[in-house]
């Protein structure tokens, strides 16, 4: 192992890298931005598992975590970082779009959720006639009609870009075309059932406007709820699975009910 003297002498070479040394019990002994320790503090302090995440909304500023030595430091990260970010996000909802980094966050959760006996729910939604409306307008209007669907759960859910802050961000993941599906944190069912009523009641009732003509666009949401019903003792990656099948199912029996009205 290096020495600490000369992994320093190191970061002072480097751009973009603050660095904070701290003893064992947590004192901060050096660092050479004062004003970081209440960013790193808040990193640390997240439930997120992996810490070598990217964007941190407070500060405006991109960050890699690593330690050494006993010396923790952050880099503000490249541009290719935060490329590799976006290509996670889809482009016109700005979204997560990767199942994989989706389904970690999930299951990050659940774990989270078991331990602080957290109830909450897993949304699973389409727009009914997507293709029709994009037979009938155009792929343009379909785009326009996902653009302010997707500011409606934006504005409806507790979602966010900051990924540090996951103890109380609802997580949103648009699966390509008209599918979208939602993480609620923190829910009862009472709550989960008023906020898909709340989503689906400001879109039906949207003023959706294309080329000065009306579109009329709805929403089909179906959910499932997390209680302790003896799922607590299942890995997260199957409570996750069990949950997304059923708010499947859930959706998939309301847009057969819709069909038949």
């Amino acid at each position: 192992m290096q020495k600490k003297e000369t992994i320093l002498d190191e970061f002072f070479k480097l751009e973009n890298v603050i660095y904070i040394e701290k003893d064992e019990n947590g004192q901060i002994l050096s660092t050479n931005n004062h004003e970081i320790i209440s960013t790193y503090n808040q990193i640390l302090s997240s439930n997120i598992k992996d810490k070598n995440r990217y964007y941190h909304k407070q500060s405006k500023t991109w960050y890699k975590v690593t330690e050494n030595a006993n010396i923790t430091y952050l880099v503000d990260v490249t541009e290719f970082q935060k490329e590799i970010y976006y290509l996670k996000r889809d482009s016109l909802t700005g979204f997560i779009k990767d199942r994989n980094e989706a389904s970690k966050l999930i299951e990050d959760y659940i774990d989270f959720a078991i331990e602080e006996n957290q109830s909450f729910s897993i949304l699973a939604a389409d727009v009914d006639d997507f293709k029709e409306i994009n037979d009938t307008f155009g792929h343009d209007c379909g785009d326009l009609v996902l653009k302010l669907i997707s500011k409606i759960i934006l504005n409806s859910t507790k979602h966010s870009d900051d990924i540090f802050d996951t103890i109380n961000n609802d997580i949103v993941l648009r699966f390509g075309g008209d599918e979208f599906l939602i993480l609620l944190k923190n829910v009862t069912l009472d709550e989960t059932q008023k906020k898909i009523n709340e989503i689906s009641t400001k879109i039906s009732n949207g003023c959706f406007l294309y080329d000065n003509k009306p579109v009329s666009v709805s929403i089909s949401i179906g959910y499932s709820h997390f209680l302790d019903s003896g799922n607590c003792n299942k890995p997260s990656n199957e409570i996750r699975k069990v949950l997304s099948k059923n708010a499947d199912n859930s959706l998939y029996q309301k847009k057969k009910t819709k069909n038949r009205s």
